[in-house]
């Protein structure tokens, strides 16, 4: 189960082209919403349903492509926000990236309520 990121203020608003783009983008993703310069999706956990693991394989997967993804952890949560920082926001690469955390989320959560 998901719950919608919260949105942070962005100090400068990006090219409308380029926010359509990224709306459209998002309608290919299950439970990620914009958060100021970055896509962000939370999955709300139950009591020690908490996969470690899945964390670890993010990680990973994240370290590969070079990415560095804000990956917060509580005991009912799990938040991780994808931006490209080295170009200060959005890029296709952070929509791919998200596109293989839900193939794995669904591996690793399936029957467990995601």
């Amino acid at each position: 189960m998901s719950k919608e990121c919260g949105l942070l203020s962005d100090s400068g608003a990006p090219e409308r082209a380029r926010e359509d783009a990224h709306h459209e983008a998002l309608k290919s993703l299950d439970g990620w919403s914009l958060d100021g310069r970055a896509i962000c999706r939370v999955w709300s956990l139950e009591g020690d349903q908490l996969p470690i693991e899945w964390v670890n394989k993010v990680w990973s997967l994240a370290q590969r492509q070079g990415h560095h993804p804000d990956i917060e952890l509580s005991y009912a949560s799990v938040t991780i926000r994808l931006t490209t920082h080295d170009q200060g926001g959005l890029s296709e690469a952070d929509f791919a990236l998200a596109r293989q955390i839900d193939a794995l989320s669904t591996e690793v959560f399936s029957g467990r309520g995601s």
